[in-house]
């Protein structure tokens, strides 16, 4: 028998023992993001080395990330104290506006919203170098390429389709140990390494900086520049601790520690991979785009081969496209949830109204940078590190709060724990934010600021709307004689088939004071067929048929609705829609288009409501109808 948590009298709960991670495909599908930055990392960060010279930036490079490594070990811990201080939501601001206020949480949600369409454009750009570099060909046609991959990775979530983690699972695997076994097979295949030591090349670096001579600040600008991109897989991991329900109680902890793993062992990867790239370039002149796959071509494999290396890390970067664009929507619903955008009713028209606008927007930004990955980078760095900021603040702030009032000894020590990790968490987040102004390495980092300033406003107004006016005030108190005198029932009646057989049934058993079937001509032979499905089910409902008076066969609709209106001013009229459910979004994408514009249009009448009657296509018992 199962174990249940209990609390005991000092108020903690305890939890029964259980795994880290609940859900394994989950965690591992998100893993994807950290894997395919080990093939774009190394270019964006050669090309903010790249005034160097050419000469240290490969040992300057792999020196930055092991430099930067702890950094990001503590930036990660410190998603740990903000993971804890969310008690009450999915995302990063259930505490967040409490700590903050309204201002710094929509800044926080602009950011955030930035940095999802950034990594988004990321991956394609990395898709397209990596495509390019494997087939040359493809060179002149980066941009529309890049464009068509952004809106066709969306359309799945678009249309509804499930997300495959296991196969994502699968990818991310492979490609993991595809990468490893390629970074592995480049040391062992170049003498470089084992004959030159690298801490030479710092010791000339250093030397040449501090002779500062003309290019002295051209060298800072471009080492602060290299450091902030390093700290990028900090920025990546965050993607898995969206949804905590992919962790065994307690969330918070697993989830940390989950993602602290995870970030060492992504981290790792990246190191092996600069010691390699490095390594062969010593020896070799190697192209600066698409690093990684230009020197594996000095390992002689044959062309196959490369290929399949090739396909394989496109599939990890359609598992991470997938995941980015799945944890947008889990955002834009937190969002919602704060007021910062309209609510959705259900998943799925969320889902639709969320990742279109995710998807294009990053199609445009992968077009204005010019479809590579160095100049996309910088709207990433900007509004991620900014959100991280701003999240680690709030949570220093709210466990100050709560210690005021905690008594108990025990917690008050992993209270401090929490609050020192955020504030070492938003020490870091603002110095890197801090850099990388100060580099400003490309015209992108000034267009994640205008997005983030757009947005801010965006999200700001929509707030203040629902928070000041909300929907009450619209709602004007009505006299006692404008009160309904009864309802019509409107049936419309595209067929006269079994679904408004059974819709005729639950209208009469409403006991309406009027009802009447409407059918809308579609030409030629199809009034006379509806009339004689009418005749031959015996239906006690009135027939009206409507001809078509206006350039859609709805107007039609709407004028006799609005006859009956004019008629029968104190009657409501209930247009009933029967619907067929189907169990594959691209059936009911091809059937229901009709439905939901009647459904619109209707709802906009006054004294008009709108039934949805729904028939499940694929039930096979009346109870489910």
């Amino acid at each position: 028998m199962a174990s249940i948590a209990r609390i005991n009298t000092l108020g903690q709960v305890q939890y029964p023992p259980a795994r880290p991670v609940a859900k394994y495909p989950v965690v591992i599908s998100a893993a994807a993001v950290l894997v395919l930055a080990s093939v774009w990392l190394p270019d964006a960060l050669y090309y903010a080395l790249s005034p160097l010279g050419g000469e240290y930036d490969m040992t300057v490079a792999l020196w930055l990330m092991i430099i930067c490594l702890p950094l990001i070990t503590v930036l990660t811990a410190s998603a740990g104290s903000v993971l804890w201080a969310r008690n009450r939501h999915v995302g990063e601001y259930g505490h967040l506006n409490d700590a903050l206020g309204a201002r710094a949480t929509v800044l926080a949600a602009a950011c955030a919203v930035v940095e999802h369409i950034a990594l988004y454009a990321v991956i394609i750009a990395a898709m397209v170098t990596v495509a390019v570099a494997q087939w040359p060909v493809l060179h002149q046609a980066r941009r529309p390429i890049s464009v068509a991959l952004a809106l066709v990775l969306a359309l799945p979530s678009v249309l509804g389709m499930r997300r495959l983690t296991r196969v994502g699972a699968i990818v991310t695997a492979v490609g993991a140990a595809v990468l490893s076994f390629l970074t592995g097979a480049l040391m062992g295949s170049t003498p470089y390494f084992r004959t030159t030591t690298t801490t030479e090349e710092l010791t000339n670096l250093s030397q040449q900086v501090s002779q500062q001579s003309e290019s002295f600040w051209q060298i800072i600008l471009a080492l602060l520049g290299a450091f902030t991109i390093a700290l990028t897989p900090a920025l990546l991991v965050r993607y898995v601790n969206l949804d905590l329900r992919a962790f065994a109680a307690p969330r918070s902890r697993y989830g940390a520690i989950t993602t602290m793993a995870m970030v060492l062992a992504g981290s790792g990867l990246i190191i092996l991979t600069l010691i390699n790239i490095g390594d062969v370039e010593a020896e070799r002149f190697i192209s600066r785009h698409g690093a990684l796959i230009s020197a594996a071509r000095w390992l002689h494999l044959p062309s196959w081969v490369l290929t399949a290396i090739v396909l394989i890390l496109l599939s990890i970067a359609v598992v991470a496209a997938r995941t980015v664009l799945h944890d947008g929507a889990q955002l834009n619903r937190e969002l919602a949830y704060g007021h910062m955008l309209p609510h959705s009713d259900t998943k799925d028209t969320y889902v639709a109204s969320a990742v279109p606008w995710y998807a294009v927007a990053a199609a445009t930004l992968v077009a204005v940078a010019g479809s590579r990955v160095e100049y996309v980078l910088p709207a990433l760095v900007i509004s991620g590190f900014g959100s991280f900021a701003l999240t680690r603040l709030a949570s220093w702030r709210y466990w100050n709060q709560q210690l005021r009032v905690e008594g108990h000894s025990q917690r008050r020590k992993s209270m401090k724990k929490a609050r020192l990790l955020a504030l070492i968490g938003f020490a870091i987040s603002s110095l890197v934010v801090v850099a990388f102004a100060l580099s400003d390495l490309t015209r992108a980092a000034w267009l994640a600021v205008a997005a983030i300033s757009v947005l801010y406003v965006i999200l700001y107004a929509v707030r203040r709307y629902y928070l000041t006016y909300g929907t009450s005030t619209v709602e004007e108190p009505i006299e006692v004689t404008k009160i309904p005198a009864n309802v019509h029932y409107l049936v419309v009646a595209p067929t006269v088939g079994p679904l408004v057989e059974r819709t005729a049934q639950w209208v009469k058993a409403a006991h309406p004071a009027s009802a009447e079937l409407v059918h809308l001509d579609q030409g030629g032979d199809d009034a006379e067929e509806v009339l004689q499905q009418w005749r031959e089910r015996g239906l006690e409902l009135p027939m009206t048929l409507l001809a078509a008076n206006g350039s859609h066969q709805g107007d039609a609709l709407i004028d006799h609705i609005r006859r009956l209106r004019r008629s029968r001013k104190r009657t409501v009229i209930n247009v009933v829609i029967p619907c067929v459910i189907f169990s594959r979004p691209i059936h009911s994408l091809l059937h229901n288009r009709e439905v939901e514009y009647l459904q619109r249009r209707c709802q906009r009448e006054d004294g008009v409501m709108v039934t949805i009657v729904p028939w499940l296509a694929d039930a096979k018992d009346e109870s489910r109808q």
